[in-house]
C-alpha cells in the first residue's frame, strides 16, 4: 500500500484505504485462524476477548466524533448558508 501510494499520481484519499484494507487483513486473519484451529485455549480466549472489546470501542470512538455531537448551527455552517427555509425544516434544538 505504501509503495502504491508513493507511486500514485493522485493524492491518497480515504476510499483508497477502504479498498485495500480487506486485502491487508488477509495475512493477519490467516494467522488468527491457525491459532484458533490449534485448539490452544489461551489463543481462543484472547481472540474472543479482542472481538468483545472491539465492538463497544468502535461505537465509542465513532459516536464520540465531533460530527455526531449537537452544537449550534452557526458552528457547523457559514452564516450565508443559514436561511429561514433551512431553520424551518430543522429541529428546534439545532
Amino acid at each position: 500500500m505504501i509503495i502504491a501510494v508513493c507511486l500514485s499520481p493522485v493524492t491518497t484519499q480515504s476510499w483508497h484505504v477502504i479498498l485495500i484494507l480487506p486485502v491487508a487483513c488477509i495475512s493477519a486473519l490467516g494467522w488468527l485462524e491457525r491459532q484458533w484451529m490449534s485448539g490452544r485455549r489461551v489463543f481462543r480466549i484472547a481472540i474472543v476477548i479482542l472481538i468483545v472489546i472491539r465492538l463497544p470501542l468502535t461505537f465509542v470512538f465513532g459516536f464520540g466524533h465531533d460530527q455526531y455531537r449537537l452544537r449550534p448551527l452557526e458552528d457547523t455552517l457559514s452564516a450565508e448558508l443559514i436561511t429561514d427555509d433551512l431553520r424551518a425544516i430543522l429541529p428546534e434544538n439545532v
